[in-house]
Formats: C-alpha cells, structure tokens, sequence
C-alpha cells in the first residue's frame, strides 16, 4: 500500500460524518412533529417503534400496534436516549426476494449440473431460487429503513 494514512483518514471520516451529522438534542423538533408520525424511541435498553400519540415539555406518548393490539408508552424525557423518524413502508423484501432467488438459481444450477438426473437438472434450479428467494424476502421484509435521528440526549 503506498498511502496507508491517507486511507486511515478517509476511513475515520466516514464513521464521523454521519455520526456529527446526527448529533441534535432539541426536544423543539419533536414537539413540531405530528401526531400519529411512525417514531423510533430508544431508552437506555432497547427500543419500540410506535406511532407519536402526544408530546409534552417533560413527555412523549406513543401507541404500539400489532394486528389488533394497542398499547400506550409514555416515556419520560430524561429516559429517552434517541428518537428517529420510523419509515416502516420501506422495506427490503423485493430486494431480498431477487437476491435470494438469483442465489437460489445458482446453488440449484450447480446441483443440476453435478446430476444425472433428468428431472433434477430440470426442477433443481427453479425449486433452489423459489426456495431460497422466499426465505430472503421474509428477513427482507423484517429489515426497514428508520428514519434521521430527530432527539438525541446529549
């Protein structure tokens, strides 16, 4: 390598940038957001995304909804750690079912080629990238986008 240190920089400065970027502890910008705006709320262990319900000088309400449960939170907030905006509809489960139907395809082209079997080197690939695509597009659809960072406790 001839410029070791020229790449160490450039490394630091894409872990920091968006770390600086990000850096916002003004509890104004969540009073100005709306209600029923998807959040992503972190506490000190863990986090829930939820639907802003309310928000107070001192308080922050949301509603959790899963089919047909709701539950309300109220976090106080001196627990609040960060607080993103949630975009649930973007998800990555087309994007998942391609890759995992190209890999699929692949691994099956393989098994085909090392048969002697007619029908698995007819059935093989299309069953290996139904297969494998379907399993890729349910963890795609279980891995979303969130949001910029709108409060972080400083």
């Amino acid at each position: 390598m001839k410029h070791p240190k020229g790449l160490f920089i450039a490394a630091i400065l894409c872990v920091l940038i968006p770390a600086l970027k990000a850096q916002t502890g003004d509890w104004g910008d969540v009073e100005k957001l709306a209600p029923g705006t998807s959040i992503s709320v972190v506490k000190r262990h863990g986090g829930i995304n939820c639907t802003l319900a309310r928000v107070t000088d001192s308080e922050l309400d949301c509603i959790w909804q899963h089919d047909y449960v709701n539950r309300r939170y109220v976090f106080v907030r001196n627990q609040l750690r960060e607080l993103r905006l949630d975009k649930p509809e973007h998800t990555h489960m087309i994007a998942g079912a391609i890759i995992g139907a190209a890999a699929g395809g692949l691994a099956g082209l393989v098994v085909a080629t090392r048969s002697n079997d007619p029908e698995t080197r007819v059935a093989a690939p299309a069953i290996f990238a139904l297969g494998i695509g379907s399993l890729a597009a349910g963890i795609g659809y279980c891995i979303h986008q969130h949001g910029p960072v709108i409060y972080r406790r400083r």
